[in-house]
């Protein structure tokens, strides 16, 4: 974040569909629940996994982040916890990877700092096992779901798969984190928000269809399932950090 702000910076962030490892280098922002009073402090490395509602985050000026974003599906490949465990939680990097000190890639130079961990995955990627034919299913169950803007239904996983729905929901659980509703959810909301900032000019119904919304009122449901308010409202207020990171 800029410095010289009056004061701390808010926005409330959308579930975006993806893993991350995030590293505050200097002071550490603090988050609240949808339909929470209280801020939480984030700890200073930690594992974000999926959300399936929105939370508010709270920047304070000056605050410098890093981050490594996964595919919706990759991070427990590089991590032996089932993607499920950080639904909705963030768990502190120690916790996991006491041996995995990441933070000797990490200088005041970013530039510096992203050849480090660029090098570091490199490493760690090489040294991946086989993947197991459950991250097979789930692959190429993300890869429809991304592809078709989250409008995929069970059946259609359990063709491309061969698999039941039974296997790919727990399947999804251990690599993506929520279920594929879920999941088609995250995507089809992202897609519509990516879809109306780049055509302003259309109205709210327009981009729905577009998402392939039945009709505004399904994109209504999904907007208070998963943002608490309307389209029309979450479009009143500036996205900066929104802006970055809602891509599939």
């Amino acid at each position: 974040m800029p410095d010289g702000l009056p004061g701390p910076y808010t926005e409330e962030i959308l579930p975006d569909g993806h893993h991350e490892v995030i590293f505050h280098l200097n002071t550490a922002p603090a988050r609240k629940r949808q339909g929470s009073n209280h801020w939480h402090a984030d700890p200073g490395v930690f594992f974000s996994g999926q959300s399936k509602k929105s939370y508010t985050l709270q920047l304070h000026p000056g605050a410098i982040i890093y981050g490594i974003r996964f595919h919706p599906h990759t991070q427990a490949l590089f991590y032996p916890f089932p993607a499920c465990l950080s639904t909705d939680t963030l768990i502190p990097f120690a916790d996991v990877t006491a041996n995995d000190d990441l933070s000797a890639c990490i200088d005041a130079c970013a530039h510096t700092t992203f050849t480090r961990l660029e090098k570091e995955y490199c490493k760690k990627a090489a040294r991946l096992q086989s993947p197991t034919d459950s991250f097979h299913y789930v692959d190429a169950a993300v890869r429809r779901i991304v592809r078709q803007k989250g409008d995929a239904s069970m059946a259609l996983l359990e063709k491309i798969t061969g698999v039941t729905a039974r296997h790919i929901e727990k399947s999804f659980q251990q690599y993506v984190g929520v279920s594929p509703k879920q999941f088609c959810h995250i995507v089809k909301y992202n897609y519509f928000i990516q879809y109306r900032k780049s055509h302003p000019q259309k109205s709210l119904t327009e981009c729905a269809y577009e998402g392939s919304f039945c009709d505004q009122s399904h994109l209504i449901r999904l907007s208070h399932l998963i943002t608490g308010q309307s389209p029309k409202t979450y479009f009143g207020k500036p996205h900066y950090i929104n802006d970055f990171f809602l891509q599939p």
